[in-house]
């Protein structure tokens, strides 16, 4: 995280359909807000992963 010190959320955009893909990024720590946005296919659900001190810890 040396490029980038003052990130401290990660956003991704998942179809609302793909429950598989969904349920994938909330076991990897993904939150889900109840954002919604319209994408190319749809419904996009939008999801955040908020990293901690640790986490850029790790990454360093």
């Amino acid at each position: 995280m040396e490029h980038f010190p003052n990130i401290n959320e990660l956003v991704l955009g998942v179809n609302q359909p793909n429950t598989a893909a969904q349920s994938l990024y909330t076991k990897c720590g993904f939150v889900d807000e109840g954002r919604l946005a319209t994408g190319l296919r749809g419904e996009i659900k939008v999801m955040s992963y908020y990293i901690s001190k640790i986490d850029k810890e790790k990454l360093d």
